[in-house]
């Protein structure tokens, strides 16, 4: 039995401009030097990684996702403020287009369909510019067929060679909510283009997990964790490489309770330490959870206290 510790869990960040950096509900939003501060407050209490997201502006959304691929993008300052505050933590970013679709939408459409081509050079571009910027690793955010291969070959055509590419399982659920909600992601198309695979067709996802592997998948992400536990351990099974387990804002609201202006409410930490340790001990390698930051000082605490008993 494993016991859940600081370095099982990584911390998701949401970055926005400065006057975002407020709490929201279970969301914490950052701005670009406050993530770094927050990076280094994550070391210190033995958080080996983390990753980013951010909350792109709506003025500067369009149907292309283009401020996505701006030099001085919100993700280009947010990873660059943490590797300056924090050189040791690995970071991972979303590289999807939904964070700068003026429609939500994970991909590119062209008439009543995907635009493969557009697509996968926008993702392709996009990982470029992350691993440019100090980039560990690059998380293909969107389930669309070829978008792995197509980000690992532009990695490696622009000497990123060592950055690692992780695949996402994302299952339909509609535990995404809260998140589409604050981040303005929620789509118009609803899930027509996002490809989430069906929770219940457990051969569906065992299958999609061996597809992301072959295009070029080191790591792989489920989500959301809840919804995918009886999944783990098959993926575990079926899999080699490191698996994590994505807990969605709307698991952490079920233990957090209903107050708005909570963080991580008191006496809720050792809940969801015993829903961690269970993932973990499910198959899982890591946590990916918004209070990995919070927990872990918690669990540094339990320790200290058992040692002097």
């Amino acid at each position: 039995m494993t016991i859940l510790a600081p370095h099982h869990l990584v911390p998701l960040l949401i970055v926005g401009e400065a006057d975002q950096d407020v709490p929201s509900g279970s969301l914490r939003v950052h701005s670009v030097d406050g993530v770094g501060k927050e990076a280094q407050r994550l070391v210190n209490l033995g958080l080996l990684s983390c990753k980013l997201y951010v909350r792109t502006p709506n003025h500067l959304k369009n149907e292309r996702a283009t401020a996505g691929l701006e030099e001085d993008s919100l993700m280009v300052r947010a990873i660059s403020s943490i590797k300056d505050a924090a050189p040791t933590m690995r970071v991972g970013t979303e590289v999807c287009a939904c964070a700068y679709h003026s429609a939500g939408e994970c991909v590119l459409l062209s008439g009543s369909g995907i635009d493969d081509a557009a697509t996968h050079d926008l993702v392709s571009r996009m990982a470029v510019l992350h691993a440019d910027a100090g980039a560990d690793v690059v998380v293909a955010g969107l389930t669309h067929g070829d978008s792995i291969r197509a980000i690992r070959a532009a990695l490696d055509d622009a000497g990123h060679g060592n950055v690692d590419v992780m695949g996402s399982l994302q299952l339909r659920s509609g535990f995404y909510a809260p998140y589409r909600k604050l981040m303005g992601t929620e789509p118009e198309a609803g899930e027509t283009f996002r490809s989430h695979l069906p929770p219940e067709q457990v051969d569906v996802v065992l299958a999609k997990a061996k597809e992301l592997i072959e295009e070029g998948a080191t790591s792989l992400s489920i989500q959301p964790a809840l919804v995918g536990m009886s999944i783990v351990p098959q993926l575990r099974r079926s899999v080699d490489v490191p698996l994590a387990a994505y807990s969605v804002s709307t698991e952490l609201n079920l233990v957090r309770g209903d107050g708005p202006d909570l963080w991580l409410a008191s006496g809720r930490e050792a809940i969801l330490a015993e829903y961690f340790s269970a993932l973990i001990n499910a198959g899982a390698d890591q946590v990916q959870t918004y209070v990995a930051g919070d927990l872990a000082s918690w669990l540094i605490g339990q320790t200290r206290d058992a040692a002097t008993v």
